[in-house]
């Protein structure tokens, strides 16, 4: 029954709070209506008003009710803006959400409640690489799960949120990034041909997003459509230059028109801004041999060991089948690899799993990540790469170096010609790495197969073994394909 009217204001208020934690919702709304009649302003009134409308399924009304409340309110003003955000987001306002919780992180920048829905939020976007700064963030805060981490492993992976993606989606079905989440999750798929037209038109018709830009020029990248990247290369939105995925695409491109100390330094930058890059680490190596700097490029492919190493742990932990020992292996590559706040996150986990104490060196180790002490990469420590040109002074146009590349090409190739043979001699053959679109990274992916000659029969002849994988083993009936063994008939065939 409703409180009769001569009970204090603060009486009611209670008994109104009281029955929203009972979940009597139809009561606790009675009494709080009768408490805005009487105090339209009451801070406290608005606030479990707000809530019991939410809990009543009104998520428009509770959003009106607690925008009432002022941002600024010593008392209320945070727990109210933080929960505004949040129904924002549920409601698909992804974009209002952001902006209110970034505006609430500069005044309480260790609300770890307040980061992690700004994660959520620019993961349902497809904005990995800004998610990851954030998950950073809550890191060195000291405040984080095993989840967390994995997510940090390998930013190329997606870490879908769902209901605010699909939210997002009926919000604002016009908005690029409302597009990008699930993009992005198809991409992981490598269907890059699927979606290539969709990132193309996200392009042309939103050309100051950065991530549909970034992710078009990937695209392009993984299409082979190369003629199309000096013309991509020549219209950057704002903010490229803060973006490692941009410099990936860069250096790549320069790898492909010969210019290994252009592409060296793009993929530095890119490691700069992403030490866990793995496609950068492994171009970087490559590079490097092309500069012959081999010892270097071998320090580098090592760094990439590491993480394919990491990432293979890492696979094990998320299917249940990896030992406690697992967790302190990461933390020591992750350490090894220069990377300080992966390896005090891992090592912690490792201890807690373990039921270990925390020793002082973690703590005084986390006291410096807490104050945001950034630790350099011994990846490029020794390299040079600052000597390296950036690509703006390669050329003055993109355009005419790939054009005079072509020419290059076409002269160089013209006294060596190359026929694809294979069917004719009998060899029919086809390498399944496993890859499923799945949600997990399997070694094989990473891998791949390959072929060896020997001369199994003594005849003189040397014969072609084909290595094979089939399935992922992450599949509930993993199917693995034979391996092949071709024996070459005197040279003629197989």
């Amino acid at each position: 029954a409703i409180p009769p009217l001569t009970e204090s204001f603060e009486t009611r208020l209670k008994r109104a709070e009281q029955l929203y934690a009972d979940q009597k919702l139809e009561e606790a709304w009675a009494i709080s209506k009768e408490l805005l009649i009487q105090e339209p302003k009451s801070v406290p009134a608005l606030f479990i008003a707000s809530q019991i409308m939410a809990a009543r399924n009104n998520l428009a009304g509770a959003i009106q009710l607690i925008s009432q409340i002022d941002p600024a309110d010593p008392q209320a003003g945070p727990a109210a803006t933080g929960q505004l955000s949040e129904w924002l987001a549920r409601s698909g306002d992804l974009p209002s959400a952001e902006a209110k919780l970034r505006g609430l992180l500069k005044q309480y920048p260790t609300a770890v409640p307040a980061l992690r829905l700004l994660t959520a939020i620019l993961h349902a976007q497809g904005r990995r690489w800004d998610a990851g700064k954030v998950l950073d963030r809550i890191i060195r805060l000291g405040d984080f799960t095993t989840p967390d981490l994995m997510s940090l492993v390998d930013l190329h992976d997606p870490s879908d949120e769902q209901e605010l993606r699909t939210a997002f989606e009926k919000f604002a079905p016009d908005n690029p990034l409302s597009q990008l989440g699930e993009v992005r999750l198809r991409l992981y798929a490598d269907r890059w041909k699927d979606c290539i037209d969709r990132l193309a038109a996200l392009t042309k018709s939103n050309p100051q997003q950065l991530e549909p830009w970034i992710w078009y020029g990937e695209a392009l990248l993984e299409t082979a459509q190369i003629d199309k990247l000096p013309g991509w290369l020549k219209t950057p939105p704002e903010g490229h230059l803060r973006h490692p995925e941009y410099w990936y695409i860069a250096g790549r491109y320069w790898m492909l028109e010969s210019k290994w100390d252009t592409a060296a330094r793009c993929f530095a930058e890119s490691l700069e801004l992403d030490r866990r890059h793995i496609g950068s680490i492994q171009s970087l190596s490559e590079c490097l041999m092309e500069l012959r700097l081999p010892e270097q490029a071998l320090e580098v492919r090592e760094q990439d060991g590491k993480l394919v190493r990491i990432k293979d742990l890492t696979n094990q932990i998320q299917r249940g089948s990896a030992k406690d020992q697992a967790y302190f292996e990461i933390a020591k590559l992750y350490e090894q690899f220069g990377d300080q706040v992966l390896a005090f996150g891992w090592e912690v986990i490792a201890l807690a799993q373990t039921k270990q104490p925390i020793p002082q060196n973690l703590i005084a180790l986390q006291k410096e990540l807490q104050a945001g002490k950034v630790f350099a990469s011994p990846t490029l420590e020794k390299l040079p790469y600052k000597s390296w040109p950036l690509p703006d002074s390669q050329s003055a146009s993109l355009a005419d170096n790939k054009d005079q590349s072509e020419q290059v090409q076409s002269t160089e190739s013209s006294a060596i010609r190359l026929d694809d043979v294979a069917q004719s001699l009998g060899l029919a053959t086809a390498y399944d790495n496993g890859s499923k679109g799945n949600k997990h990274w399997t070694t094989l992916e990473g891998l791949g197969g390959g072929v060896s000659a020997i001369d199994y029969d003594k005849d003189g002849w040397p014969d072609l073994f084909f290595s094979q994988a089939g399935d992922s083993p992450l599949s509930p009936t993993p199917a693995y394909l034979p391996k092949q063994l071709f024996r070459s008939i005197r040279g003629t065939g197989f």
